[in-house]
C-alpha cells in the first residue's frame, strides 16, 4: 500500500521544503486540524539526501523543564552561552563551530499561546540570516497545527523563510487514485463493480484520505449509502460542535480539489447539506455507468441487427440508422413485441433504461441496483 508521503502531490510538497532547507531558508509547516502523520519521518529521510542532519524539539517536552522562551529552549539544546540577541549569531555559526554537518532544527508541539514568541523569534532569525552564507546557517523547521497555523508571518518578502502549507491542492485526485487503488478489495463481482466502487470512494473522500480509507473497507452498497459513515467520522472530530461556523482549511472541513472549493462529505453529512453528498455519488457514478450503458447498447443492437423495425417514430423525430436506436427504444420494441427477446435480456434492458434515465436527471442510481451482477458483468 501506498503511504501518504509517497504519493506525487504530498512527496512534492515535503521535496519542496527540503529544497528550500537545503538553500538556507528556515520553513513552517502549516497544517490542518486533520492532516497525515508521518511528516518528521519523511522530512529527515528528504534531508539526508542533502547532508542534513535533523535536531529535535518538542515544546511540551521542554515546559515541562522551566524553559519557556526560544533563548531558553535552543541555549540549554546547544549549550550556548548568549546573552540577549546574542542568540542568533551563535546559532547561526552553529554547523561549521561543532561539526561538517548542517543542523535542522524540528520544532513541534507549539501552542497557541506559545507560538507569538516563537513567530517573533523566527521573524528576527530570518534577518539575521540574511548575513550569514547558505551553506553556513542552521535553519529551522517548524510543524504547526490547527488554530496556530491561522496566524502565520505576513506575505512579504523573505529571503531566508519559506510557509509549506499542507491543504490548497496539495493532495490531488491522482493522489486520491493512487491512495485508494492501492488499499481497495480488488474482489469486487466485476471489473465495472470495481470501477464503481473506486470513483465514488474518491469523490466522496476527496484529499481526506483518512476518510478515503474508511470506505476502503466497505463494499459497493455501503459507499453507495454513505451518510451514516460520513456523519459517524464528523462526529469523532468534534465537527458537530462547528456546524454554524464556515467551513475553512485550519478545521479540515473544505480543501481545494480539482482546482476548486471542496467541502469535506462529512462536514456536509453532519450539516445536513446531504444533496452534494448525492451529486457526488452521481458524478462517479456517471463515469461509469454512463460508458458500460452505451458499450451494452451497441452489443445489443449488434446481436439483433435487422430485426428492428424502422424508421422509428420518436417525439425527436425518427430514427432511420439501427445504431442510433436508444435503450428506451429497445424497451419499447420489446415491450410491445417488435422485436423478440427473452425475459432476462428485457429485464436487463429495462434496468439500464431505469440507470440511463436517473443519471440523466443529475439523479444517483437507486443503491439495489449497484449489486446486479448481470446488470455490471462485461458484455450482454
Amino acid at each position: 500500500m501506498l503511504a501518504t508521503w509517497e504519493l506525487p502531490g504530498p512527496s512534492g510538497f515535503v521535496n519542496k521544503a527540503g529544497q528550500d532547507l537545503s538553500d538556507g531558508c528556515s520553513v513552517i509547516f502549516a497544517l490542518g486540524e486533520i492532516h497525515p502523520e508521518g511528516l518528521h519521518g519523511r522530512l529527515d529521510s528528504v534531508l539526508s539526501d542533502y547532508g542534513l542532519r535533523m535536531v529535535d524539539i518538542h515544546i511540551p517536552e521542554w515546559n515541562e523543564r522551566e524553559f519557556f522562551t526560544p533563548e531558553q529552549v535552543l541555549s540549554e539544546l546547544f549549550s550556548l552561552e548568549v546573552k540577549g540577541r546574542d542568540i542568533f549569531s551563535k546559532i547561526l555559526a552553529m554547523s561549521p563551530q561543532f561539526t561538517d554537518e548542517r543542523h535542522v532544527v524540528w520544532i513541534d508541539g507549539i501552542s497557541e499561546n506559545e507560538w507569538p514568541k516563537w513567530k517573533l523569534f523566527l521573524d528576527e532569525y530570518e534577518h539575521a540570516s540574511r548575513g550569514v552564507e547558505v551553506w553556513h546557517r542552521t535553519v529551522f523547521a517548524v510543524q504547526l497545527v490547527g488554530g496556530v497555523a491561522r496566524n502565520l508571518p505576513k506575505n512579504k518578502p523573505a529571503v531566508a523563510l519559506k510557509i509549506h502549507r499542507f491543504y490548497h491542492g496539495v493532495v490531488n485526485r491522482i493522489d486520491t487514485l493512487l491512495y485508494v487503488t492501492s488499499r481497495l478489495d480488488n474482489a469486487a463481482e466485476t471489473p465495472n463493480h470495481y470501477r464503481l466502487l473506486l470513483n465514488m470512494v474518491v469523490e466522496l473522500a476527496g484529499t481526506d484520505l483518512g476518510l478515503a480509507e474508511r470506505f476502503c473497507r466497505e463494499d459497493i452498497f455501503t459507499v453507495s449509502t454513505p451518510f451514516p459513515i460520513l456523519k459517524n467520522l464528523a462526529l469523532e472530530r468534534g465537527w458537530d460542535k462547528i456546524t454554524s461556523s464556515p467551513a475553512s482549511v485550519i478545521s479540515g472541513t473544505t480543501d481545494l480539489f480539482d482546482g476548486q472549493e471542496y467541502v469535506n462529505s462529512a462536514y456536509l453529512a453532519i450539516c445536513g447539506q446531504e444533496q452534494e453528498i448525492v451529486r457526488r455519488l452521481w458524478r462517479a457514478q456517471l463515469s461509469v455507468i454512463f460508458p458500460m450503458i452505451e458499450e451494452k447498447r451497441l452489443r445489443y443492437i449488434g446481436k439483433m441487427r435487422g430485426q428492428f423495425p424502422l424508421p422509428f417514430k420518436t417525439s425527436y423525430g425518427d430514427v432511420t440508422v439501427e445504431d442510433e436506436l436508444e435503450i428506451s427504444h429497445l424497451c419499447f420494441m420489446a415491450r410491445t413485441n417488435k422485436i423478440s427477446v427473452d425475459r432476462s435480456t428485457f429485464r436487463v434492458l429495462d434496468k439500464l433504461r431505469e440507470m440511463r434515465n436517473a443519471l440523466a436527471h443529475l439523479e444517483a442510481v437507486p443503491h439495489e441496483f449497484l449489486n446486479d451482477t448481470q446488470l455490471f458483468r462485461p458484455g450482454i
